[in-house]
């Protein structure tokens, strides 16, 4: 109990250091980006110097480094992420970045749910039987899936259902003609529901069939290996539990956020999805300083939430295994006492 402890402890000390260094990070990169912060504040046409000057100063960008630095936390922290300067211009960041993030939650969800199943079912099955034909399949295949990239595996998927099989689009997530549901929450599934639009919710569904299955594939693989690499090494039945370190657990999360973030933003450039990558790459393509600042941002505290959600429910396991063994060990005391 006292290795959970420090365990739970460890955990609130990393992520409280994780979150600082994630703020720091993306404070510095944000001094490099492209784009001007106060562009987006200006009027359109020839700059007022002095106009522009009092704007950078408004905006503290005229203070110490320091203060900066606290000035973009806060703003940050309390969602005050400025306006766009070239994709809608004057409309607030945090909107379009909630959109976008909704519309990869969307196209994430699914594959995700999927993946994990299937990957931990295929993969304790074939550490469970070793020597059979079954595990020799799962092997080959996820060899094969580790050596196509996740583009590859999508091109592949669009020429095949596309081209040979014209039977799913390829690109985009509506048809022709079809208007986007009032903006309610940002998901387009939740808002034509509310909004009474149910005709919207199957052409959605249908665009998403093609970027679900690439998405799944990658996961599925990528999980499979994920299980097999755990089970071989880390269920032993001689492995004190006391022992174990969180610490690889913790790195072993944060790369798998790190592929799966990955492969949802290829598989949205791949298939031209309106997501988190799409406003990304329209960001830096057009210079909007606010949005690009806003996304590494989001990008970085969904990587420290994550972190910290998993390693909590990692050390809630351990206390229920610890005690599950505990208990057995007690029958087992019994069975003995019994019987003698």
């Amino acid at each position: 109990m006292e290795k959970i402890l420090k365990n739970f402890i460890f955990t609130l000390i990393f992520t409280l250091a994780l979150f600082l260094f994630a703020l720091v990070l993306s404070f510095t990169i944000s001094r490099f980006l492209p784009g001007d912060p106060a562009l987006a504040y200006l009027p359109e046409g020839p700059i007022d110097w002095d106009e522009y000057d009092a704007i950078m100063d408004q905006l503290g960008y005229n203070d110490p480094l320091i203060i900066q630095f606290f000035t973009y936390a806060f703003r940050m922290v309390l969602g005050e992420w400025g306006a766009s300067f070239s994709i809608i211009r004057g409309y607030p960041v945090l909107l379009l970045v909630t959109d976008a993030l909704l519309n990869s939650l969307d196209l994430l969800i699914v594959p995700l749910i999927i993946g994990l199943i299937l990957g931990v079912f295929l993969g304790r099955t074939s550490i469970k039987n070793s020597s059979s034909r079954s595990n020799r399949i799962v092997q080959i295949l996820s060899l094969i899936g580790l050596a196509l990239p996740v583009f590859l595996v999508g091109i592949l998927i669009q020429f095949i259902f596309g081209y040979l099989l014209p039977i799913l689009p390829i690109t985009g997530y509506k048809s022709l003609g079809l208007d986007d549901p009032p903006l309610i929450t940002g998901s387009r599934i939740i808002d034509s529901l509310l909004s009474g639009k149910f005709y919207l919710i199957p052409d959605y569904l249908y665009h998403l069939i093609l970027p679900w299955i690439t998405l799944t594939i990658s996961i599925t693989i990528f999980i499979i290996i994920l299980v097999r690499v755990y089970h071989i090494n880390h269920l032993k039945p001689s492995k004190d539990i006391e022992k174990d370190s969180i610490v690889p657990f913790i790195f072993q999360v944060g790369f798998s956020f790190g592929t799966i973030f990955a492969f949802l933003m290829i598989t949205e450039a791949i298939f031209n999805l309106n997501g988190l990558s799409h406003l990304l790459f329209q960001a830096i393509n057009n210079a909007d300083y606010w949005t690009i600042v806003a996304i590494l941002y989001v990008i970085s505290m969904s990587f420290v939430l994550i972190i910290f959600i998993f390693t909590i429910l990692f050390i809630v396991y351990r206390i229920y295994q610890k005690q599950s063994i505990s208990k057995l060990s007690n029958i087992n005391q019994m069975d003995k006492e019994v019987k003698l």
